[in-house]
């Protein structure tokens, strides 16, 4: 008698955990360590232009000093651990897209085959987190440029 009350009481508990509807956990958002304060550093594109990977949206891009010293000519590819790229994108009206799409060089060990970028996808509005690390679809795009180590050329009437 005492085994069946027993078994009884075990199936009723994975009953009820298998059927009894959940508390679903969102997990905390977490913000962004970097380019956070983007809107102070230099901007590569003089002038809005048409993304070609991005939708139907204008591009402005932003590069931390690391980045720009490269971006320049002043030192040489590859660029340099820290180099931070910040892409903020309008529609035609200049209406903000509600995120921002972050470029970072990462440690030589990061990710060695695609050069130790780090790319993230992060809100505008509290700098957190929507995808980040090794994002296929940025990977993608900037393997087409992989002999500028992953940065693509700009147009001179773009700088």
């Amino acid at each position: 008698m005492n085994r069946l009350f027993f078994f009884v009481c075990i199936c009723l508990s994975l009953t009820c955990l298998t059927a009894c509807p959940k508390k679903q956990v969102k997990p905390a958002r977490v913000a962004l360590s970097y380019g956070k304060k983007y809107i102070a550093w230099r901007t590569i594109t003089k002038r809005k232009f048409p993304s070609q990977n991005h939708g139907n949206f204008v591009q402005q891009i932003y590069a931390n000093d690391i980045a720009l010293r490269t971006s320049n000519g002043d030192k040489p590819l590859p660029y340099k651990e820290g180099a931070t790229f910040v892409m903020i994108m309008h529609n035609d009206e200049g209406t903000r897209q509600e995120n921002a799409y972050v470029m970072r060089k990462m440690g030589s060990s990061y990710h060695p085959g695609y050069k130790n970028w780090r790319y993230t996808v992060v809100r505008l509005s509290d700098w957190t987190i929507e995808r980040d690390g090794k994002l296929a679809d940025c990977i993608r795009c900037h393997y087409k440029s992989r002999r500028r180590d992953y940065v693509p050329l700009m147009k001179k009437d773009n700088l």
